[in-house]
């Protein structure tokens, strides 16, 4: 899956705005379509109190589909959201660490995919050790498009759909002060580690 890493050139300061809607502003109504698997988050997908000063707490909690993310007394941090989180809350998205995952409903269909990525986070928890790898490749077979936030210090974003890198792409350097580059989802973990 190809993709796009977004970054703000040298030690240039990210837009003071949310970071998420800012860079992806041109491609949220493609979001809309997808069930959203929220992981490796820090204090949750979004900021639920700021969120909640403009939308009803009905409307924040029916945002998310119930899936087994519990054995025995661990809890894995991973939440799926209905198609509305999407571009709805994206203003709220927290800029920490993050992993937003599109997949394609119907419900029960989202729920048996995100099923699949959290039984490699639970044989990741249980050896111990993390294998980036086998998550790219459900990544590229599942995932329509997908997001990672790496620290608030960066967003990437890899989509099937190569119309909505070149959107966003073209969006930021035209009206942000941000650099880009394309690079493919298997190719991650050499930037990580540079």
């Amino acid at each position: 899956m190809k993709g796009l890493y977004i970054f703000p050139e040298g030690s240039g300061e990210w837009p003071s705005t949310s970071r998420f809607y800012t860079c992806f502003e041109p491609v949220m109504r493609y979001m809309s379509k997808f069930f959203w698997l929220a992981q490796k988050y820090q204090s949750g997908p979004f900021d639920y109190v700021r969120a909640s000063e403009n939308y009803s707490e009905e409307f924040l909690e029916g945002l998310f589909v119930d899936i087994p993310n519990e054995r025995g007394n661990v809890v894995m941090e991973v939440q799926l959201l209905r198609p509305d989180f999407l571009p709805e809350l994206a203003p709220y998205i927290y800029q920490d660490s993050i992993d937003l995952v599109g997949l394609r409903g119907p419900e029960l269909a989202a729920i048996d995919t995100a099923g699949g990525f959290l039984q490699l986070s639970w044989s990741e928890w249980h050896e111990h050790k993390r294998s980036d790898s086998e998550e790219y490749k459900l990544i590229d077979k599942l995932a329509q498009v997908c997001f990672f936030c790496e620290d608030g210090r960066s967003w990437e974003i890899y989509a099937k759909d190569h119309e909505i890198l070149n959107a966003v792409a073209k969006h930021i350097s035209k009206t942000l002060d941000l650099k880009s580059e394309y690079l493919e989802l298997f190719e991650r973990d050499q930037r990580l580690s540079r």
